[in-house]
């Protein structure tokens, strides 16, 4: 089965393109579940083992140009002579999409596509309690674009909308990798910016 989702006749087939299954594994930034080669320093078999039934473990793998998510389970054989493992992966790409879509939706503005104050207030609770512990300093900026009333009032609302679009795709343009952009309510923006006096 494996085989044939990869793509290969057989598996010396398979070992000219990987070297192990697990190379095949895809890294899903700032999600700690997804298990790579090595995790923690440990072996993703052994580390499956260990934590399967603590962490919502899950793999990514990409097939025909598509991410596909699994939950991978591992089970250990004793044999006379050797351990062996039996590992299944049940296919969870529908749902994990599904979930995905939501919670994007439920931390996203619906017209800006930044985030949005519930989750700017959970980025805000994590960027101070760590400027806190580690006694770093951390800016926030408040941004409000001046007489919006008037341009919704004279032009309109969709060109009122259209406005906080765009100022909506300049922000991340001028901002670091860790620096957050929200839109803090009506024509009002707030920056979150880590490490910055």
């Amino acid at each position: 089965t494996i085989l044939n989702f990869a793509g290969y006749p057989s598996i010396e087939e398979f070992k000219k393109n990987h070297k192990y299954m697990s190379y095949m594994f895809k890294k899903v930034k700032n999600d700690s579940s997804f298990i790579q080669t090595y995790n923690d320093g440990i072996h993703w078999i052994e580390y499956l083992i260990k934590e399967q039934d603590t962490k919502k473990l899950k793999v990514c793998v990409e097939k025909d140009g598509k991410h596909r998510y699994f939950r991978p389970y591992a089970k250990e054989i004793k044999t006379d002579d050797k351990v062996l493992y039996l590992i299944a992966f049940d296919e969870i790409t529908n749902e994990y999409v599904k979930i995905k879509e939501l919670e994007q939706m439920s931390s996203t503005d619906s017209l800006t596509k930044l985030f949005n104050r519930n989750k700017l207030n959970d980025v805000l609770e994590k960027e101070i309690a760590l400027s806190r512990t580690i006694s770093s300093p951390l800016c926030i900026v408040f941004l409000d674009i001046d007489h919006f009333k008037k341009v919704n009032d004279t032009h309109g609302h969709l060109v009122g909308d259209s406005l906080l679009k765009g100022i909506s795709k300049i922000l991340p343009q001028h901002l670091r990798k860790n620096d957050v952009a929200a839109r803090f309510g009506g024509e009002e923006f707030l920056v979150v910016l880590p490490e910055t006096d």
